[in-house]
C-alpha cells in the first residue's frame, strides 16, 4: 500500500480530533503523572553514545538541545529556542553564535557554553567510539580530529564565555539548523563523565540532566521513572510532575495495560486493538506518518552476502512479497516501502517518495526471477546449484514477539521462493550494536533507522562508506560522490536530483532492503492534553498535562 504524503496531511486534519488544550480553560487533575511505555530497554542514556530510538525518546525530556522542533496539530513544524535564547549566523554561513539561557543542571549547577562544546568534542573524539560522530562532520576540524589524530580541542567549537557558544563550519550546509535540535547538540558535564567513566548513562545514579525532567529511578527491563527538574529554565510551564516509562516488549502487554487505563497513550499495532480503543468514549486519536525505515541489511564482507547477485536475490524476494509481509506481521501500522527514503521525508516542499516512485519495485520488475540471481551468485562463488546447502543465518537485533514473527516469516519465504534453509538468531539490540555488528559477525539482520531531520540526505548519508554507523561494510564510490555533493548543495531541486540518483545506485547494488515505514494511530486517554505526535518533532512530554473530565 503506497501512502501519499500530501494525502497524509489531509487525513491528519480529518482524523485528528485532539489538539493541544489550554491549561487555563480546564481544571487540572490532581495527579500529574504521565504513564507510557518503551518497546525495549535502552542500552544507554548517554546522549553521545545513544543510537537507539528507545533511548532517544527518553533523552528528549532529560537533555536540553540548543533548539527544539515543535509540531503543530496541522502537521507543520516550528523551530523554537531551547537551551539557546538566540543565535546569529555570519554572512558566509560558516560561524554560528548561540547565546544561552540561564539554565541549570539537575544538581543546581549552571549549564555553560563549555558544556555544549565539551559534548561535541567528546562526540567527535575517536576514543569515545560514538556511532553518531559523522552527523557533525560539517564542523570545521572534524576530519582532522576524527580521522587524522588531531586533538579534540581543534574542533571548530568554542565557548567565548559562559553564555556564548561559537560553532564554525567547514562549509555552509543547509541542514545545520536541524542539528541544533538533535541529541548531538545537547550538553554534557565533563566532571561527571570523567567521574563516572563507563557507568555514565547506565543507571539513574549516573545520569545528570538539564531538560524538563530528571531520572528518579531505573529498574532495568522494568521501568524508568522521571520527575520534574525544578532547576530547568522553563520549569514554570511544565505541568507534569513525572513520567513513568514502563518497559513492555510484548505488544499484548502494552495493549492490555492501555485498555486497563494503566498507560495514558498507546500505539495500537493491529486493527482489532485500534477498533477496541476507538469504541471507548472520549479516546483521542492522532494519525502520523513517521520518518523511520525498517530494513534488512546484508554484511558485504561475508562470503555469501558479499556477492551482489545473492544480495539482490534476497532483497528482491522480500520486495516481491512486501504487501503480504507487512499485512501479516504489522497489520495497520507498518506499510511496504519501495525505497530507502520514506514518505514522510521531503526536499523543501517536495515529497521525495512521491517524486521518485517505487524504486525497488521497478528494480524487481527489471531483474526477473530472484532464484536465477541466487543461482548465478552461487555459480560465481563455486557453491554448486543447491540453495539448501547454503549456510545462511538471519540475525535479528531483538527478542520480542515481533522479532520472532519477522524471522519466521522470512525463513518460510526464503524456503518457498529460493529453496534456502535459513537459520534464525535472536539477540538483544545492545549486544548486537556493541559487539556483533562492529565485528561483522552476521550475514543478514533487520533494523530500523529514523531521520533526525527532514531531508533525504539524513537517511541516505548513513550508507556512505566512511560513515561509522554503517556496519554492512558496503562501499560504492559513485554513491559516496553523489552524497557528498548532495550534502553541500543548498538548492533543493538539485539536492533532490542528487539524492534520487544516489538512492537508485545504492538499491541496485542491494546492501540493504527497505521493508516498511510506520503510519501510526496514536491514542490518548480522554484526560490527556498537549500531546502532538509528529514525524520529526522532538518536544517530548514537556507540554503534556492532565485535566479533569466528566
Amino acid at each position: 500500500m503506497k501512502r501519499n504524503f500530501t494525502l497524509f496531511l489531509a487525513l491528519l486534519l480529518a482524523v485528528c480530533f485532539f489538539a493541544a488544550g489550554n491549561a487555563s480553560s480546564e481544571e487540572l487533575a490532581a495527579e500529574q503523572i504521565y504513564r507510557t511505555y518503551l518497546w525495549e530497554e535502552p542500552f544507554t542514556l548517554d546522549n553521545i553514545l545513544n543510537s537507539q530510538a528507545q533511548g532517544e525518546v527518553v533523552l528528549r525530556d532529560l537533555m536540553e538541545p540548543l533548539t527544539r522542533l515543535i509540531g503543530n496539530p496541522d502537521g507543520s513544524y516550528a523551530v523554537e529556542m531551547a537551551g539557546a535564547e538566540s543565535y546569529d549566523v555570519s554572512a558566509d554561513g560558516l560561524v554560528w553564535t548561540f547565546k544561552l539561557r540561564d539554565n541549570k543542571w539537575s544538581d543546581g549547577q549552571p549549564v555553560t557554553a563549555e558544556d555544549y562544546a565539551y559534548a561535541l568534542r567528546r562526540l567527535v573524539d575517536p576514543a569515545t567510539a560514538s556511532t553518531s560522530a559523522d552527523f557533525v562532520d560539517c564542523i570545521a576540524g572534524w576530519d582532522e580530529v576524527y580521522n587524522n589524530g588531531a586533538s579534540p580541542d581543534e574542533l571548530g567549537v568554542k565557548a567565548l564565555d559562559d553564555k556564548t557558544l561559537e560553532i564554525t563550519l567547514s562549509e555552509p550546509v543547509f541542514f545545520f539548523e536541524c542539528l541544533t535540535y538533535s541529541q548531538f547538540l545537547t550538553p554534557q558535564r565533563k566532571d561527571k563523565v570523567e567521574e563516572w567513566g563507563d557507568k555514565y548513562g547506565s543507571d539513574a545514579e549516573y545520569i545528570i540532566c538539564c531538560g524538563p525532567f530528571k531520572v528518579d529511578s531505573w529498574t532495568h527491563n522494568s521501568s524508568i521513572v522521571l520527575s520534574k527538574n525544578e532547576y530547568y529554565w522553563d520549569a514554570a510551564s511544565v505541568i507534569l510532575e513525572g513520567i513513568i516509562w514502563n518497559i513492555f516488549p510484548d505488544q499484548n502487554t502494552q495493549m492490555n495495560a492501555s485498555e486497563a487505563g494503566e498507560v495514558d497513550g498507546c500505539e495500537p499495532n493491529d486493527d482489532d486493538w485500534l477498533n477496541l480503543f476507538l469504541s471507548k468514549e472520549g479516546m483521542q486519536r492522532y494519525d502520523v506518518s513517521y520518518q523511520t525505515v525498517g530494513y534488512h541489511m546484508y554484511n558485504c564482507e561475508d562470503e555469501l552476502t558479499g556477492n551482489a547477485n545473492i544480495r539482490r536475490a534476497l532483497q528482491l524476494t522480500i520486495v516481491n512479497n512486501l504487501e503480504d509481509m507487512c499485512e501479516t506481521i504489522w497489520p495497520g501500522t507498518w506499510f511496504p516501502v519501495y525505497g530507502w527514503v520514506v514518505p514522510a521525508i521531503t526536499v523543501g516542499e517536495i515529497p521525495f517518495r512521491d517524486t521518485l516512485g517505487d524504486t525497488t519495485k521497478e528494480i524487481a520488475e527489471a531483474s526477473g526471477d530472484p532464484k536465477a540471481l541466487l543461482l548465478k551468485g552461487m555459480e560465481e562463488l563455486g557453491l554448486g546449484d543447491d540453495p539448501a546447502a547454503l549456510d545462511l543465518t538471519f540475525t535479528l537485533a531483538g527478542t520480542t514477539q515481533k522479532h520472532h514473527e519477522q524471522g519466521e516469516y522470512v525463513q518460510q519465504l526464503y524456503k518457498k521462493e529460493l529453496g534456502i534453509d535459513l537459520k534464525l538468531d535472536f539477540v538483544e539490540y545492545g549486544i548486537f550494536s556493541s559487539s556483533i555488528a562492529p565485528a561483522g559477525d552476521y550475514q543478514i539482520t533487520a533494523l530500523t533507522w529514523g531521520a533526525y531531520y527532514n531531508d533525504p540526505c539524513d537517511v541516505l548519508r548513513v550508507l556512505i562508506s566512511s560513515f561509522d554507523w554503517h556496519d554492512g561494510h558496503w562501499a560504492n564510490d559513485t554513491f559516496d560522490g553523489l552524497m557528498r555533493q548532495a550534502m553541500s548543495e543548498l538548492d533543493a531541486a538539485k539536492r533532490l536530483e542528487l539524492c534520487s540518483q544516489a538512492e537508485r545506485v545504492m538499491l541496485e547494488d542491494a546492501p540493504v532492503c527497505p521493508v516498511r515505514y510506520q503510519w501510526q494511530a496514536n491514542l490518548y486517554q480522554p484526560n490527556v492534553r498537549g500531546a502532538v505526535p509528529t514525524s520529526f518533532g522532538n518536544e517530548g512530554f514537556k507540554g503534556v498535562y492532565k485535566v479533569i473530565t466528566d
